[in-house]
Order: C-alpha cells, then structure tokens, then sequence
C-alpha cells in the first residue's frame, strides 16, 4: 500500500480534488468573461460552423430523446444520423442528463463545455498523483492540462475533441502498462478486487470506447508500443499480452458504440458520408513547429507577431486545424526535456526510469502523428477513416507536463525537509500554474465576443418565431441554396451549418438541411438544382413544401435573382431577417 493510499490521507485527497475543481471553475469564470455572457448563448455561436452542429445534437436529443434521429430536419424525409459514425456516447449521454432539467440546447451546449474543465482537471490530478507527483505540483500540472490552448481553439466547435477527461487515465493506463504493474504477480494480495489496477485499466479502456475514437485508437498505439518498451526492458510477455487485451477490450467497447452505424449500414448500404482520402493525412497531420509556437492570437504581441509569421508563410492547406495543437510555453518545455532524454541528458527528477519511458512514449506519439509519419502509412495500407492524427498532441502535452512536474518535484526536494520544502514546492507549482494559464488562454481565442453571439442569437430567434407564426404545425420549409449535408462546403458568404441556425430556435417545423449525402431524398435535391424538377417554387409546392427560406449569402449576387424568382411564384410579401439576409416565403394562407 502507498502513502497514498492510506486511509488516513483519503481527507487531504478529497480535499485536494475540491480544491482544483474550485480553481478550474474560478479560472474558466476569469477567462472566459463569464460574468458578461448570457449562458443561453453558445460561446461560439457567431462563429457558425461545427458549433452549430453540436448545438443541433443537444437540440435533438433535448426534442427527441437522442441524436441519431430528427424529424424536424431532413424535409420531407427525417435526419438519420446513423451514416455519420459518431462513438461519443457517455459524453452525449451526460448532455442527455443535463436535457432533464433543461431543454434549452444553447445553455445544455454551455453548461456541459464548462463543465470539461473541472472534469479534466480531477481526471488529471488522480492521474499525475498516481505517477508519483507531489500534491502541488500535480494540481498544477491538472490546470494546465485542462487548460490548454486546444481545449479553448476546439471549443464548442468540436465539442467531442475539446472532451478529453479520459486523456489523463489512459496515459496513466500506458504508464503502467510500460511500468509492467497492471496485472499483479502470482500470490500477491490486493485490498478490494475493485481498487486494483486491473479493474480501473479494463474500467478505463471501457469508458474510452464510449469516448472519442481518435482518442481510443491513439491510446491503443500508445498502448503497444508501452508494450513494447516494457518487453525489450524487462523480457517476458507479460506487458504485451497486457497492452493486446486492454486494446481488445477498448475495440469491443468502441464497436458497441458504434453498433448504430453497423446495423444502418448493413440495411441500408454505406453511403458516401464515411469516404475519406488517404491524403488527407498529410493535409490534417501533426507539425513540429505548431507543438512549441505560440498560441494563435497570443495576449503577447511579440508571441502573436511570431505566430503570425509563422502562419503567413506556411501553405495555406497544411496550416488548418492543426493550428490548435500548440502545447502552450510550460508544457513546451517539458516536451524539448523528453526529447533531450532521447538523446542522453539526465536532467534530475524523481523518477529517472519514467522519464525515459516518457521520453519513448513521447516519442512514438510524434511518429504516429507527423506528416508522412506512421499514420500516412496506416491511412495508406488500412484505413483512412482518421485522418486528422495531429490530435494526438493532447497525449503529448500530458506526458510533457508529467515530466516537467517530475523534474520540478526533484528541485524542490533539495530544499530541506518539513515547511520550507513545503512552502518551496507550493510557491514553484503556483507560479508556473499561474505563468501557464496566462499562457494558454490568450483573450483572442479564449474570450468569446458575448456581445456578438448576443446578437446574432437574438436575431435568429425572433426570425425563426416569426417563420414559425406563419406556418401550420409540422409544415415543411425547403432552404435553399440545397446544401449537402454533414460535409457541408462554405458557400460564398455561407459558413458551414449556417442553415442550421433557423432550426435552433424552431419548435415543429420541418427543414429541408439535413439530408444525408447520397442517400435517396438527397437525389431529389440534386435534381432539383440541376432544373430537372422545373422551376425551383414550382417544385417545392408539388413536393409538399408550405414554405421557401432563402439565405442570400449562399448567392453570388446575394440571392437577388432566386428571391426575384420565388417572389413571382408565390405572389407574396416575404419575411424578412433583421439584417434582411435570411428571407421565407410562406406559399399559403397565413395563419390566423
């Protein structure tokens, strides 16, 4: 049993997770300008994009239960979300607990964003005290770790990725695994079956099946290759069979959750949606440069003038979403220490063992990761269904700041021992704490623009109520331009989902978007815009539709000539948006 185990010290545990839940709450309130937002507002509503799209999920599973169907999307057929594969589902699961006592989806999408901060940073406390780091340091190390700049840069446009509490137990997983201490030697008694490291690996890899599924499959890497360090160290197969279980177990769990997609499929057919190219590796790989640059948008102007020049030179298609990789200064650093271990430096710290299989762990990551690395390989050779690999820079930044605390710990032990240690290790992990978070959340990206979603949130909202006045219950509306749908392109003025928003604050109505690319009802919009159907509002009124949404930024001419088009159809005074962007025509009488 260790020191930490003891009963005794089960207080001080306690009292340190409360302890950084506080402190993760009170920094996202700081940091975010929680005091002037409105929390029925999504943070990054005026953005558009894939916020819209997880707002659609809370939405629906808020109206309907769950989020593989919607009846109010997909006119005149319903939304089926079993062709787009989606394995998330105990972070889902939690937005459905958080429906039953709200079913307003901007502040359920809000409420359960903030609430990835505190559940990372406990997540990451029990992790990094499990490899040995002092109390301060480990607190430390859990606020950086949930505050990275990723967390801030995916935010609720990938809700799903900025979900990453099981990041910390799965590294903890692959320390053990490479450590050979998950399955105990024969003889040795443990406590309760269920406080074993058996339980809580198998337990772990579980839950992560029911997480994201890069985040599974970069673990089932680390996993191996854990194994692998441990067999070629040590000698037995002890730490193989390990890693090949936990990675079964992971794969199990991952295909239960999946269980939708496979049996929709296998009645329906594969549709076009899961195609995704080999190259696409490359474009969305991890970059070296973007581990140590600066955050984009840095509060520091000699930071953010480093970033900017790194950003302006470098292509266009590979400088994309890999952007949010960037590990922030303190984690930075502890990422250069592990690779200098690689090439012999002995920096001093409380486990020197751990930090070479750190350094190798850490290793593997970047191969795996790195354009034209081993996933080029992967996605050539098995599947190319993960493209986006420079996420693994989340498990980087978790071993970075595992050694750097590490190494800290050491400094701090030279101090003499009882208060002077004590007061020495606090004021150090206090002070890189502090110096990381005004790192890692830069106001340019973290702060969102409340006044703006404001705004834009209020006007969609009366606009989509008005539309909803002038319709009978369960009236189909056709939006046009007819965009695809869940790989929705950018559209002139149109940003992805933007036709969406309309959705968000309607009650029963049904909406043309949503229908899923390749599918039958997705041939009767194709041939609709290629004319084959006639005229556009002719077409619509034959098909059942009672009313015709037009976003003019979708047009080259700013809509001015399908407007012109409807307007002569219907006969009829349309509604207008505020800004007079978005237009409906009702094509009936209106309600009294």
């Amino acid at each position: 049993m260790s020191a930490n185990d003891q009963p005794g010290r089960w207080s001080l545990a306690w009292l340190a997770y409360l302890v950084t839940a506080l402190l993760s709450v009170a920094a996202v309130v700081w940091i975010m300008d929680l005091p002037g937002a409105n929390l029925r507002v999504p943070f990054h509503y005026s953005l558009g994009g894939d916020a819209l799209f997880y707002q659609m999920l809370v939405k629906t599973i808020a109206d309907h239960g769950w989020f593989l169907m919607n009846p109010n999307l997909g006119a005149p057929s319903v939304l089926h979300l079993e062709d787009f594969p989606i394995s998330d589902n105990l972070p889902l699961f939690i937005i459905k607990l958080l429906t039953l006592s709200s079913s307003d989806s901007g502040l359920v999408l809000n409420v359960y964003f903030l609430l990835t901060f505190p559940l990372t940073a406990m997540a990451s406390l029990f992790a990094f005290r499990s490899c040995g780091m002092s109390t301060p340091m480990a607190i430390a190390g859990s606020l950086l770790f949930s505050f990275l700049p990723t967390h801030f840069l995916r935010g609720e446009s990938h809700l799903l990725l900025a979900t990453y509490f099981q990041i910390p137990l799965l590294s903890l997983v692959t320390v053990w695994i490479v450590r050979n201490e998950i399955i105990r030697p024969a003889g040795e008694k443990n406590r309760r079956w269920f406080l074993s490291r058996e339980f809580a690996a198998v337990g772990i890899c579980v839950m992560s099946g029911a997480c994201n599924v890069y985040y599974a499959f970069f673990a089932a890497f680390l996993f191996c290759v854990a194994g692998a360090i441990a067999w070629f160290r040590d000698g037995g197969w002890r730490p193989l069979i390990t890693a090949a279980a936990l990675c079964a177990i992971m794969l199990a769990s991952l295909l239960v959750n999946l269980a939708p997609t496979f049996l929709y499929a296998d009645q329906h057919g594969w549709s076009e949606v899961a195609e995704r190219n080999p190259g696409d590796t490359e474009i969305y790989g991890l970059k070296l440069a973007q581990l140590v640059l600066p955050a984009p948008g840095h509060w520091l102007k000699s930071f953010r003038d480093v970033r900017h020049r790194y950003d302006s030179f470098a292509p266009r298609l590979l400088n994309n979403e890999n952007r949010s990789s960037t590990l922030g200064a303190v984690a930075a650093i502890g990422f250069v220490l592990l690779l200098a271990v690689l090439f012999g430096a002995r920096p001093p710290t409380t486990d020197p063992v751990l930090l070479a299989d750190l350094s190798r762990l850490n290793l593997a990551a970047v191969l795996l990761g790195t354009v034209g690395g081993l996933s080029a390989l992967w996605s050539f050779f098995v599947t190319a269904q993960l493209r986006a690999h420079n996420r693994i820079s989340i498990f980087i930044a978790f071993y970075s700041l595992l050694a750097l605390g590490c190494i800290l710990d050491r400094a701090c032990n030279r101090v003499p021992p009882g208060l002077p240690r004590r007061f020495a290790t606090w004021l150090v992990a206090a002070g890189v704490a502090v110096l990381g978070l005004l790192d890692e959340a830069p106001q340019a990206f973290a702060r969102p623009d409340h006044a703006r979603n404001a705004a834009m949130y209020n006007r969609d909202t009366a606009f989509a109520h008005e539309i909803g006045a002038a319709l009978p219950a369960q009236a189909m509306v056709l939006q046009l331009p007819s965009l695809p749908f869940p790989h929705t392109p950018v559209t002139h003025h149109m940003v992805v989902y933007d036709h969406l928003r309309v959705f968000l604050h309607s009650g029963d109505v049904r909406w043309s978007f949503g229908v899923l690319s390749g599918r039958q009802n997705d041939w009767w919009h194709r041939r609709l815009d290629a004319g084959a159907l006639g005229p556009i509002p002719q077409a619509a009124a034959t098909a059942g539709f009672q009313g015709i949404y037009i976003d003019r930024f979708g047009y080259p001419d700013n809509g001015v000539a399908i407007v012109e088009e409807v307007a002569a159809f219907t006969n009829a005074s349309p509604l207008e948006s505020s800004d007079k962007r978005m237009v409906f025509f009702p094509t009936f009488q209106r309600r009294q």
